[in-house]
């Protein structure tokens, strides 16, 4: 198995990139400060038969002043049929479910690596990739996941914490499918294969 350290570090660089396309109007908004541990990994549909999951990754156990990067399998928390992903938003909670200030705990990144290439990341759980109407990421159950992150504790505790995403997903199978163009991300590495 090959470095991918080369190709994890311009991903954070792509995805803040990704993050400015996208229209301030159609970025999700967090009704909450709290989120709700106990429903992890749900799915439900809204009126318009497009499919909204939530997963939540983690425990992860973090040490004080922890800068640690981290490459973990991911392939349970994802669809359980082929479609397109249209939207797809990070973040990172506490485990009595409230959401750290970024000054003292946070994501600094998290990638997304499917089938070993980036995919969707994230910069201090502000990035989030939201596609235009009628695009979506094509999915297929038989993709691997795996997610690098690096959480950065700045207290002096130890703790735990979670990274959680939503997407939105229209499976392969909805009427809505046959009309979604698929996109891919399109990575850079500005330094030619070495890293920093």
């Amino acid at each position: 198995m090959f470095n991918r350290l080369p190709v994890l570090a311009g991903a954070l660089i792509a995805a803040l990139a990704l993050a400015g396309t996208a229209d301030a109007a159609t970025t999700p908004k967090r009704s909450s400060s709290k989120l709700k541990l106990a429903t992890k990994n749900t799915i439900t549909t809204g009126a318009n038969g497009v499919q909204h999951h939530h997963y939540v990754f983690g425990p992860v156990h973090i040490a004080p002043g922890q800068n640690s990067i981290f490459l973990e399998d991911n392939s349970q928390m994802k669809p359980k049929e082929d479609g397109f992903i249209m939207n797809f938003d990070p973040d990172l909670i506490l485990e009595d479910g409230t959401i750290p200030r970024v000054d003292q705990i946070h994501l600094h990144h998290a990638v997304w690596v499917v089938n070993g290439q980036p995919t969707w990341a994230a910069g201090e759980e502000k990035t989030a990739a939201i596609m235009p109407p009628g695009y979506g990421y094509p999915y297929r159950t038989t993709d691997r996941w795996q997610m690098n992150h690096m959480i950065h504790n700045l207290t002096p505790n130890a703790t735990s914490v979670y990274i959680t995403y939503d997407l939105d997903f229209v499976p392969a199978t909805a009427p809505q499918a046959a009309a979604i163009q698929p996109v891919r991300t399109q990575w850079l590495d500005v330094v030619g294969g070495s890293y920093p």
